[in-house]
């Protein structure tokens, strides 16, 4: 097992926002969460990130597995470069060789030299994308990952993922739009308030209740009665 979350909560001035959320993922497998916003999945990324801490609860990660992570663009400096921001985060994960980050430029990025605080929002997304490929992970956490993207850097992400997946690599992706899943998930969580509702396999659910956009309001509203 890669990693394994046992009962992890969280609060924000007495009020919960995360409660006993547990899941494992193995080796290979990409793990979809999806939520609403305020549901707790960004909390819950930066608790596995170490960025937070758990009130309750633990995760592990297997020994000496490398993880890399993409997380609402936090981090950057407004008035720096493109070029300059990422050799800061390339520095600080302890990448060598931090100008090569151009040769490993997946979402074909052309504005190094760009002051980041001018750039639309999908021109950051890209940049904060490049972030946890630009090395060999055994993990990969992505909140959100496809926000503000068009579709051609979406397929580039998916077909990114999908390669890694059959290297062995590990994702654990976030998101409130169902379309992000259907086509990259193995396994599919659904948050609501905090709480997994639900997890199975995405054949699962695309088997029983046709696609996730139903099964989630199905599950959410039965769940809520």
């Amino acid at each position: 097992m890669l990693l394994q979350v046992c009962g992890v909560g969280k609060s924000f001035k007495k009020k919960a926002v995360l409660n006993n959320v547990s899941f494992n993922a193995s080796a290979g497998e990409i793990i979809g969460i999806i939520g609403p916003n305020g549901s707790g999945k960004t909390t819950l990324l930066n608790i596995l990130t170490g960025a937070l801490k758990p009130e309750a609860g633990e995760y592990r990660f297997a020994k000496e597995a490398k993880t890399g992570a993409s997380i609402s663009r936090k981090g950057f400096f407004e008035d720096m470069s493109v070029k300059r921001n990422l050799m800061l985060f390339a520095a600080l994960e302890g990448v060598k060789y931090a100008e090569r980050i151009e040769e490993r430029n997946i979402f074909q990025i052309d504005y190094f030299g760009e002051r980041y605080g001018i750039l639309s929002a999908g021109m950051k997304q890209r940049a904060a994308l490049t972030i946890p490929f630009w090395s060999h992970k055994d993990i990969i956490l992505l909140d959100e990952p496809t926000n503000h993207l068009d579709i051609d850097s979406i397929l580039v992400l998916r077909n990114e993922m999908t390669r890694l997946k059959a290297e062995g690599v590990t994702f654990v992706i976030t998101s409130h739009f169902s379309s992000d899943f259907e086509k990259t998930c193995d396994r599919i969580l659904f948050m609501k308030q905090g709480s997994v509702l639900y997890e199975n396999s995405c054949a699962e659910i695309l088997a029983q209740y046709g696609d996730i956009e139903n099964a989630y309001g199905q599950i959410t509203n039965r769940k809520e009665r």
